[in-house]
């Protein structure tokens, strides 16, 4: 299994004990993705296979062994059962031809590793990212018990994509669902930012808020004096409103002023940088 790759290398995953997720792409494209988790036994309270389909990062189907059935996971989904009511039957015949992979390719790897018994679970994400400027990447990347399995990162040409199928196919399937969830993942929703000020003992810290924003791809960092100082930065958090947040922290050296200090804020609904300092607002201009 392979990735191909019109300009750049493979997208880092993190491996969780429930899914590989892929955790970044590029600012304005899209990506399709299916995640696929396959316990080598059953364990109570958890299916022995699962299936989640994403688009960008929001869950849109999903399909587990007890169920039997894939279904919904995003409102805008269920528009599909209307127009075309055998798209979840299909789906569910290709997740469960996906188990049946996923099953040989975990008995496989329990035979190399010399594991023949016990719990184990095989995990991979496929899918594809559609950029901005046109140019496509195909992804695979693969976990067994919770360590990334190695992957092949292939240059394609998108405009002669060869044997390529899946990534034609990803996409135009990309495209669809696009047309029905347009209104929800297009949307440009800019972050409303804050600065904090904490000290504990003698050193001080500055901590940058950006909270409320849609798409997740976001970039901060803290400068002072048009230099760029080390900073720490939380993950990127869910909001339950489908937005996101991030909180970036910066120690103040001993002898500055917080006010040289400039937390930096770049996202795809802003027109420029947005440049917050502690105890002064900041205007935005957004993107219509």
């Amino acid at each position: 299994m392979t990735v191909y790759d019109a300009q750049y290398s493979l997208d880092e995953a993190r491996v969780s004990n429930a899914t590989v997720t892929i955790c970044s792409r590029d600012v304005g494209s899209h990506f399709l993705s299916y995640s696929f988790s396959f316990l080598s036994e059953p364990l109570i309270g958890v299916p022995q296979y699962s299936v989640v389909g994403y688009v960008d990062d929001v869950p849109i189907i999903g399909y587990t062994s007890e169920s039997g059935s894939a279904g919904p996971r995003a409102p805008w989904m269920e528009r599909i059962t209307d127009e075309e009511p055998q798209y979840w039957e299909e789906s569910g015949e290709t997740f469960e031809e996906v188990k049946e992979m996923l099953n040989d390719s975990l008995k496989d790897l329990m035979e190399q590793k010399n594991q023949p018994m016990g719990l184990h679970v095989f995990q991979t994400i496929a899918g594809c990212e559609l950029r901005d400027d046109g140019t496509a990447k195909w992804v695979e990347q693969y976990a067994y018990d919770g360590s990334r399995n190695a992957t092949l990162d292939q240059a394609v040409d998108t405009e002669n994509r060869g044997n390529s199928e899946e990534l034609i196919d990803c996409i135009q399937n990309l495209k669809y669902l696009l047309k029905y969830g347009e209104e929800s993942l297009l949307r440009k929703v800019a972050p409303q930012t804050s600065v904090s000020q904490t000290k504990t003992g003698n050193h001080t810290f500055l901590i940058g808020y950006a909270y409320g924003f849609y798409p997740r791809e976001i970039e901060v960092k803290w400068v002072r004096n048009n230099v760029e100082m080390p900073w720490k930065s939380s993950e990127i958090l869910p909001n339950p409103d489908g937005t996101y947040q991030v909180r970036t922290t910066v120690e103040v050296q001993k002898g500055d002023d917080v006010s040289t200090y400039e937390y930096n804020v770049n996202h795809i609904s802003l027109l420029e940088t947005k440049a917050v300092m502690y105890g002064k607002y900041s205007p935005v201009r957004t993107v219509e």
